[in-house]
């Protein structure tokens, strides 16, 4: 998919959580729509993927193929859709993407006079919604037809849905759906921020 469409997929997966009353809905929504774009680091070429400086391979898949991409790796290179999408290593970028966040943070504090006396860094919600954004990407991906090592280092089977075809013609149908579902949820959170249930768990 490409990354508007991740980017939807995480904003989707952010306002069900919300709908679910749990988070901190500014935190849980970038970091929804931010996480949806943290798998694909592995692909030198991504939206998220070209601002990190890791040094990046290819090999030939023959004539009627694009070429294989992905990161250098040791002992192996890291290919795209093999390592980084499975819930093993999209779980530990979460990690590590949190980690910056709670860094930025304390240098934001550092430089904004009463920032971490008075409001602190929500690094719960952040990584709750990282997570979820990584989660919807490997979801969103299962509909392409390259498989994903979801299950990675447990097995390097390739996994995706048994509906599935190429990024170019479900891209912009499946960017259409989430664009209807993040609207849909905003207008019933709108709606139950002013005027809450009475009951509420």
């Amino acid at each position: 998919m490409q990354g508007r469409t991740h980017v939807l997929g995480g904003l989707a997966a952010a306002g069900l959580a919300l709908s679910l009353g749990l988070g901190h809905p500014v935190a849980l929504v970038l970091a929804g729509g931010f996480g949806g774009l943290l798998p694909d680091w592995d692909h030198p070429h991504s939206t998220l993927g070209r601002f990190i400086p890791w040094p990046a391979v290819s090999h030939s898949r023959g004539p009627h193929a694009p070429p294989a991409v992905g990161r250098a790796g040791f002992p192996h290179p890291i290919w795209h859709r093999h390592q980084a999408h499975s819930l093993i290593g999209m779980t530990a970028t979460v990690g590590v993407f949190t980690g910056l966040a709670v860094v930025l943070w304390q240098i934001l504090g550092a430089h904004i006079p009463g920032l971490d006396r008075h409001v602190s860094c929500p690094w719960l919600w952040i990584t709750l919604g990282l997570w979820l954004g990584g989660l919807s990407h490997l979801v969103l991906d299962g509909f392409n037809q390259e498989r994903q090592w979801w299950l990675w280092p447990f097995s390097r089977q390739g996994f995706r849905w048994p509906v599935h075809a190429p990024v170019q013609r479900i891209d912009g149908l499946v960017s259409l759906g989430l664009t209807v579902v993040v609207v849909l949820l905003a207008w019933h959170l709108r709606v139950w921020a002013l005027h809450p249930p009475l009951f509420s768990f």
